[in-house]
């Protein structure tokens, strides 16, 4: 699939997935301080990239990679025995409907196509595979910067708390949570990008935020039931 320039594909080989890796590393390195295992190799590397599947998007004419989404289907979860966000959360609630559950985790966008229409086009693809295997649910993990101390996480989860996006459905709670009885930060905190598209197609805050040592992050889970997704994403990802 092609747009403006830029090209959607899902990952082929293991060339593919080793391109996936070196850009990840690439551009969480920039923005976080992520203590990756393969960090000598230059790689974000770990046990689901094998038997996961991977969405690429890059360039047309240089076919450089400058977006990537992992999704973790429940056959590559059982192969594994979890989803990477079983290592944050005790996902017990979720117990009964595991086997309808998709995972998309490892979002990552180079800054200069941080925009909504970029996400947009990479959902799509993610729509279709959800519909052409049948999968009921999408889990992920949204995260924001610990960095500050704590302060921006914390106006953040003041600010969901107070809004329609949180869910007690569930009620995830945190492996590690992360303290909330710190000051918040001063001035407005915005929603993070990969959070805010969760949410526009209509997921829920499931869950206390949870430390993610990887990244040094708090992290959010977000579900959304696909036979829930706004009615005008439906529609622009059908086109």
């Amino acid at each position: 699939m092609e747009r403006l320039g830029l090209q959607v594909c899902w990952a082929s080989n293991a060339e593919d997935i080793k391109r996936v890796q070196r850009f990840r590393f690439k551009v969480f390195s920039e923005e976080y301080t992520p203590q990756f295992p393969q960090a000598h190799l230059g790689l974000d590397e770990d046990l689901f990239d094998p038997v996961c599947d991977h969405l690429l998007i890059f360039e047309s004419a240089t076919q450089e990679i400058v977006g990537c989404y992992r999704i973790i289907p429940p056959s590559a979860a059982q192969q594994i025995g979890s989803m990477y966000c079983d290592s944050l959360f005790d996902l017990t609630p979720l117990q009964a409907i595991r086997g309808k559950i998709v995972e998309m985790d490892r979002s990552c966008i180079d800054k200069k196509y941080r925009n909504g229409s970029i996400i947009l086009f990479m959902w799509k693809l993610i729509f279709n595979y959800l519909k052409q295997h049948g999968y009921e649910y999408i889990i992920g993990c949204s995260s924001i910067s610990i960095a500050d101390g704590g302060h921006a996480a914390v106006s953040l989860h003041h600010r969901l708390m107070d809004s329609h996006h949180f869910s007690t459905e569930f009620a995830i709670k945190a492996k590690t949570p992360i303290a909330l009885d710190i000051s918040p930060a001063a001035g407005k905190v915005s929603i993070p990008p990969i959070l805010k598209g969760y949410l526009n197609v209509g997921a829920k805050v499931c869950s206390e935020p949870a430390f993610d040592p990887l990244f040094n992050t708090a992290d959010y889970l977000t579900i959304l039931k696909v036979s829930d997704m706004k009615p005008k994403y439906v529609q622009r990802f059908s086109r």
